[in-house]
C-alpha cells in the first residue's frame, strides 16, 4: 500500500509545479516605449488682409480665421434691407471645397457669398488654386441703426476626409453722418446734395456736388464695383 502512494504524490507535486509556472507566466508584463512626432501643417487657404477701395469694409486674419468690419453705406431695400460689400479675400494654395455658414441671428433674413447662399443653410464653393474676393449680399430684417455683430464658420477640404476648420466674425456699423437716409419713413439728409423745386411759389436751386465716395454710397451700388 505504501509503495502505491508515491506515484500519486509525485503526480500531485508535478501538477503543482506546472500550475505555479503557468500563473507566474500569466503575470509577466511586457513594456514598450514609443513616441509621437507632431509637425505643423500649413493651411491650404489663408486670408489676404485688405479693404474695399471706398472704405466700406476691411478684413484681417485672426488665429481662428478672419474678422471683417463693415460700414453700411450701400444699404438698400429689396424684401428687406440688403447690404452688398466685400467680406474677405482668400488665397487657396490647392484646389478644394470651401464651405461657409452664418450662425443664427434674428437680424438676418438671408446671406449670399459670391452668389451662393450660406444662410439659413450652409453653402459650398469649388475653388482652384488662386486668390478670391468674396462678395457678401446680406439681407437684414431692419436697417442698421446700431452696431451689429455676426459670426460664422467655414472649412476647406482639399483631400477627401481632411478638412481645415475656421471661424469668422463681422462687425457692421451704421454710417456716422455721410449718407442720405430716406428709408423706413425717415427723412435724414447727411450729405451735401443738389435739389431744385418750388417753395411757396418761389423757385429754389441750391446744393453742393457730392464727392465720388458719397455718390457711390447714395446710388446704392456695391463699393467693389465702383
Amino acid at each position: 500500500m505504501e509503495k502505491g502512494r508515491w506515484p500519486l504524490a509525485l503526480v500531485i507535486v508535478l501538477l503543482s509545479l506546472i500550475i505555479t509556472a503557468y500563473v507566474a507566466m500569466a503575470h509577466v508584463v511586457f513594456v514598450y516605449q514609443t513616441g509621437i512626432i507632431v509637425k505643423p501643417v500649413s493651411s491650404p487657404i489663408t486670408v489676404i488682409p485688405g479693404q474695399c477701395p471706398c472704405g466700406c469694409s476691411s478684413w484681417s486674419q485672426t488665429l481662428t480665421g478672419f474678422s471683417t468690419t463693415i460700414t453700411a453705406y450701400t444699404l438698400g431695400t429689396t424684401s428687406g434691407y440688403v447690404l452688398t460689400t466685400p467680406l474677405v479675400k482668400f488665397n487657396a494654395t490647392v484646389s478644394g471645397t470651401l464651405t461657409m455658414s452664418l450662425s443664427s441671428s434674428s437680424s438676418v433674413v438671408s446671406d449670399y457669398v459670391n452668389g451662393t447662399q450660406i444662410y439659413p443653410s450652409p453653402g459650398s464653393f469649388s475653388l482652384s488654386a488662386g486668390s478670391y474676393l468674396m462678395i457678401q449680399r446680406l439681407t437684414l430684417s431692419s436697417p442698421v441703426t446700431s452696431t451689429l455683430t455676426l459670426s460664422g464658420q467655414y472649412s476647406y477640404t482639399y483631400t477627401p476626409g481632411v478638412s481645415f476648420l475656421y471661424s469668422f466674425s463681422e462687425t457692421i456699423n451704421p454710417p456716422s453722418a455721410n449718407v442720405m437716409n430716406l428709408l423706413n419713413g425717415q427723412n435724414a439728409i447727411y450729405v451735401p446734395h443738389v435739389y431744385q423745386g418750388d417753395y411757396h411759389g418761389s423757385t429754389t436751386a441750391r446744393g453742393l456736388f457730392t464727392t465720388a465716395r458719397q455718390r457711390r454710397a447714395s446710388t446704392g451700388r456695391p463699393c467693389h464695383q465702383a
